[in-house]
């Protein structure tokens, strides 16, 4: 398991380090042998009166599952897995909380509307911990809260040193924007 120290407890009554425990079986790849742990992992939490239980299946094949069941183009798919390894779960429900994209988590990504897909492809490049996040269009197909959001996400990113690449033809280059490039065609 991971180490993790949360700067804010998540409740009144939660701790700051919460208690994480993995298993692994050794010598048996099948799937019998996967679902046999989760149960017995389940199974032991439940006997010694822990009844809250989060289990988070770090399986790579599983992973790369429900991305190809999303259809998610290959940088997309590789952001997210970005934030994956990181271990950025808080950080991913709160863009998907700020973005608003609650209500739709359990439709598939095939009847998303075009500024639900562009909100997820904004909390894959917001949610890697990368320094350098290229954009186009950013502000196109969202609604005003998800703008304001990603303002919001954009101005902390470029106030902890990160870089912003973007293109615009929505005429919103000035706000955000450090240094303005104007490139007109013709």
């Amino acid at each position: 398991s991971d180490n993790v120290l949360h700067t804010k407890p998540r409740g009144i009554m939660t701790s700051r380090v919460p208690i994480k425990i993995g298993a692994e079986l050794y010598g048996d790849s099948s799937s019998n042998s996967d679902a046999e742990m989760i149960c017995l992992m389940y199974e032991s939490l439940n006997l010694i009166g822990i009844s809250d239980i989060h289990i988070v299946i770090g399986h790579v094949g599983i992973f790369r599952r429900l991305v190809r069941e999303a259809k998610l183009e290959k940088s997309e798919e590789k952001l997210l897995f970005e934030s994956m390894q990181r271990k950025a779960y808080d950080e991913v429900d709160e863009l998907i909380s700020g973005f608003d994209l609650d209500s739709c988590m359990q439709n598939p990504v095939e009847t998303l509307s075009s500024g639900q897909a562009k909100k997820v492809a904004l909390i894959c490049l917001i949610s890697s911990g990368r320094s350098i996040w290229i954009m186009d269009e950013p502000f196109a197909n969202l609604d005003d809260a998800s703008k304001d959001f990603l303002a919001l996400k954009m101005d902390l990113h470029l106030q902890s040193h990160g870089m912003i690449i973007r293109t615009s033809n929505q005429g919103d280059l000035s706000q955000h924007s450090k240094l303005e490039i104007n490139l007109e065609s013709g």
